[in-house]
């Protein structure tokens, strides 16, 4: 074989190889492209849900807080009104030997240890067992 046969037939095979490398190149090169595509679509879409997540918990954050002041409030009316209620209840003798008689039932305390030391009726402590043991 001649010198320059042999040199055409070298360029010829780095050419084919070159234009393979050429042709396996621009398919990779498509195929990430394409997934490029499709990863900015998903990231997209994930910027998207991550907003609507943000303004959710911006409104329940808002929700929240309202809350706890009403109930804040709430807590301040019913600690004044039990405080209302315990001073109208010492106000008045009578209730006091009621209220007594109430916790010494709770207090499992029997039929004739509030009737003395209520010092209240039997029909009455009978009347105070019955309303506060159900």
């Amino acid at each position: 074989m001649s010198l320059t046969l042999f040199i055409a037939l070298g360029l010829l095979i780095v050419a084919a190889l070159g234009l393979l490398f050429f042709i396996t190149s621009k398919q990779k090169f498509a195929i990430l492209q394409k997934q490029h595509v499709q990863d900015s679509q998903a990231l997209a879409t994930l910027k998207s849900q991550i907003a609507v997540l943000q303004d959710e918990m911006h409104e329940m954050h808002s929700g929240n807080h309202a809350m706890s002041k009403k109930l804040k409030t709430l807590m301040t009316e019913l600690q004044a009104l039990n405080e209302k209620q315990q001073q109208l209840a010492e106000q008045d003798p009578q209730s006091r030997f009621y209220q007594s008689a109430a916790k010494l039932i709770a207090s499992g305390a029997s039929l004739e240890q509030v009737m003395q030391e209520c010092d209240i009726p039997r029909a009455e402590a009978e009347l105070l067992f019955s309303l506060h043991q159900r």
